[in-house]
């Protein structure tokens, strides 16, 4: 599966970069979960035929830091990136209650599906679009 991050990519957090690692190495179980739920609702929602929800995790990365801006915080901060378009989301304060991180993720993949139909009416098709697909169909009927 292709890894859309481009090589030249920075790190969303700069400096503070290395407070995150992956929550695929820190609670896998967890993490293909949460990329299950976005994968499936960013798919829906920005009309991308469901086909393409197994290349979802190769366009998004998914971190997760001790929290550090609060001195003696036993809470943790979770942030998404979609290489896909580009965007960061972040979940700080976060105690590791599934619910709350399942709504959060939730609620990316609805910014997410914006973001793509934001794309299209400024640049056209995206990479995942074709002239035939339904999401394109209805963002050209729109212009009409």
């Amino acid at each position: 599966m292709p890894n859309w991050r481009p090589e030249t990519a920075t790190d969303p957090d700069g400096p503070d970069a290395w407070r995150f690692r992956p929550l695929l190495d820190e609670d896998r179980e967890l993490a293909l979960r949460l990329i299950d739920v976005y994968a499936s609702r960013w798919v829906e929602r920005s009309g991308y035929p469901e086909s393409k929800i197994p290349e979802v995790s190769g366009t998004m990365e998914l971190v997760i830091a001790d929290e550090w801006t609060a001195p003696g915080a036993t809470t943790r901060r979770l942030r998404m990136t979609s290489w896909f378009t580009g965007s960061t989301y972040y979940l700080p304060g976060w105690n590791g209650d599934w619910y709350e991180a399942k709504r959060w993720i939730e609620d990316v993949a609805e910014m997410q599906a914006g973001n793509v139909d934001s794309y299209r009416g400024r640049n056209g098709p995206t990479p995942w679009d074709d002239s035939e697909s339904e999401a394109w169909k209805k963002r050209v009927a729109r212009w009409e």
